[in-house]
C-alpha cells in the first residue's frame, strides 16, 4: 500500500463521510497472521474473482501504514479510518470492523454481495488518517486493489459438428467452441468410433444407425464443466430412415406437492437445456422433425401418481417433496430409443418463495403460492415493512431503506414462517 497522505483540515470528519462509512453488524474475520511493510498493505492480495451472479464474501484485511509523507516530511501516522470504498461491481457492499485502528492492530473490512455484471473493478479506498499525535487529520485514497468479476472460474464449455444428420460410415467432424482458458478435452461418443478422444476436434463415426449423445468435458486451470448433448447425432439405415427419438418436455418443471404436471412426448424447441446440480454439468436435450412417428410409448415418473402411462400427453402429480427422474421409451419400425432425465421435476412444500430483484433498490417483487403476509426484518430483528397480501404476488418499495442486509419473511395462511437474506443496494 504506497502511502502518499495530502494535507487537507484539522481533526474533523466530514457529515457526508460519516454516512458513507459503516460498522459491520456481524463478525468481520480479521486475518491476524497477515503481515505488511510501514507502508501497510491488504490480506488476501490480490483479492479473489467474484463470479457474476453468484454471492461474493470477502474478509478482507487491513494494515494501516506506519508512516506517511507530510510536504515532504516523513512523519508517524497514530491511527486511521477507512472513510469510504467506491467503484465497487454493482450487486456488492461494504462495513468496517472498527473505525480506528493502528498499523499493530490489523483491521477487517467485509465485502460481500451478488455481482451483476463482469468486468474488472479499480476499487477506490478512502481513509482519513490522524498524524502529528492527533492533531492533524489527512484523506488519502488507495487504487492499488483490483477485482475481477468473471463470468465462471471453469470453462464455459461448448462445442459444434458440421452435421447432425448423418449415414452409417461416413464421417462427423467435432469443434471445440470452449473459451480459450481451456487446455484439455475429455470426448465421449455414444455408439461412435473412437468412443472417446482427447482431441481438441476430432472425427466420428457411427456403424449403426440411431440416435446418439456426445459429451464433452474442458478443464481449465480453476476445475471443469461437461456439456451432454443428447440425441445430438442422428445416423440413417441404409434406406436412408432414421429410429425414433425419445423427447420429453413439460408445462412446468418446479412445481409444489400434487400440482399437476403435463407431460410431452415431442419438443418445440432445438434443444431444451436444463443443469444436474451435482456435478454442474450442462445437459441439452435436442429434439428434430418427426421423421417416422412412434408406434409405442413408455413412461415412468419416478415418485409421481400414476408412476407409468402409454399416453402422448399424460398428466402427473408428485405427493412428496424431492427432485424426480423422468424415462421415456418410444419405438417405431426402424427401432426404439430410451430417454431417462435425472432429477427433472422438483417438488417443493407450499412454503416456499422467491423475490426479485436481489440485491434490490427499488421495488422488490414477492412470489409465494398461499402467502398471507410479508414483512422486512433488518439486521437487529426490527420490523421495518409489514404488508398483508391478498394474492400470491406481492410489490412493495424499499426505495427507503438504508443500504445493508435484510430479511424478507413471508407468512402462509397455514401459520408457517419462512424468510430469505434480502440486499438492499
Amino acid at each position: 500500500m504506497k502511502l502518499r497522505l495530502f494535507f487537507i483540515t484539522m481533526l474533523t470528519a466530514s457529515i457526508i463521510d460519516n454516512i458513507q462509512a459503516q460498522l459491520c453488524t456481524t463478525n468481520c474475520l480479521t486475518n491476524m497472521n497477515c503481515t505488511a511493510s510501514d507502508a501497510g498493505g491488504y490480506c488476501p492480495n490480490p483479492i479473489p474473482d467474484a463470479v457474476v451472479n453468484e454471492f461474493y464474501d470477502l474478509n478482507l484485511t487491513v494494515i494501516a501504514p506506519a508512516t506517511g509523507d507530510l510536504n515532504g516530511t516523513s512523519i508517524t501516522v497514530n491511527y486511521i479510518d477507512i472513510v469510504n470504498v467506491t467503484n465497487l461491481p454493482e450487486g456488492l457492499t461494504w462495513c468496517k470492523s472498527t473505525d480506528k485502528f493502528k498499523h499493530n492492530e490489523p483491521n477487517c473490512m467485509h465485502i460481500w454481495g451478488i455481482p451483476v455484471k463482469t468486468g474488472d473493478y479499480q476499487l477506490s479506498i478512502k481513509v482519513k488518517a490522524t498524524v502529528l499525535g492527533g492533531l492533524v487529520s489527512v484523506d488519502r485514497t488507495d487504487n492499488t486493489l483490483i477485482m475481477h468479476v468473471i463470468k465462471s472460474k471453469n470453462p464455459e464449455v461448448a462445442f459444434s459438428a458440421d452435421t447432425q444428420m448423418n449415414r452409417i460410415g461416413e464421417p462427423v467432424h467435432f469443434f471445440d467452441n470452449t473459451d480459450s482458458t481451456a487446455s484439455l478435452w475429455e470426448w465421449t461418443f455414444e455408439g461412435g468410433t473412437p468412443a472417446t478422444s482427447a482431441e481438441k476436434n476430432p472425427t466420428v463415426v457411427w456403424d449403426n444407425s440411431g440416435a446418439y449423445s456426445v459429451s464433452l468435458t474442458a478443464y481449465n486451470s480453476y476445475g471443469n464443466k461437461r456439456l451432454v448433448k443428447y440425441n445430438y447425432i442422428r445416423i440413417a439405415d441404409s434406406a436412408g430412415h432414421y429410429p425414433p427419438i425419445a423427447a420429453i418436455s413439460a408445462n412446468k418443471r418446479q412445481v409444489i406437492i400434487q400440482e399437476p404436471v403435463q407431460l410431452s412426448a415431442t419438443n418445440t424447441e432445438h434443444f431444451t437445456e436444463w443443469i444436474i446440480n451435482e456435478d454442474n454439468s450442462i445437459h441439452q436435450q435436442y429434439g428434430y422433425p418427426v421423421q417416422e412417428f412412434p408406434t409405442a410409448l413408455q413412461w415412468h415418473f419416478e415418485g409421481g401418481v400414476p408412476q407409468e402411462s402409454t399416453d402422448f400427453n399424460p398428466v402427473i402429480s408428485w405427493p412428496n417433496s424431492g427432485q424426480y427422474a423422468v424415462s421415456l421409451k418410444v419405438t417405431g419400425a426402424s427401432g426404439s430409443d430410451v430417454l431417462r432425465i435425472e432429477r427433472y421435476i422438483t417438488v417443493e412444500n407450499i412454503d416456499i418463495f422467491t423475490f426479485y430483484p436481489n440485491p434490490c433498490h427499488n421495488i422488490l417483487t414477492v412470489e409465494a403460492p398461499e402467502m398471507s403476509q410479508v414483512s422486512i426484518y433488518d439486521m437487529q430483528g426490527r420490523c421495518i415493512i409489514r404488508k398483508d397480501a391478498q394474492l400470491p404476488h406481492q410489490e412493495i418499495d424499499v426505495s427507503s431503506l438504508l443500504r445493508g442486509v435484510y430479511i424478507v419473511s413471508v407468512r402462509y395462511q397455514n401459520g408457517k414462517v419462512k424468510g430469505e437474506k434480502l440486499i438492499v443496494d
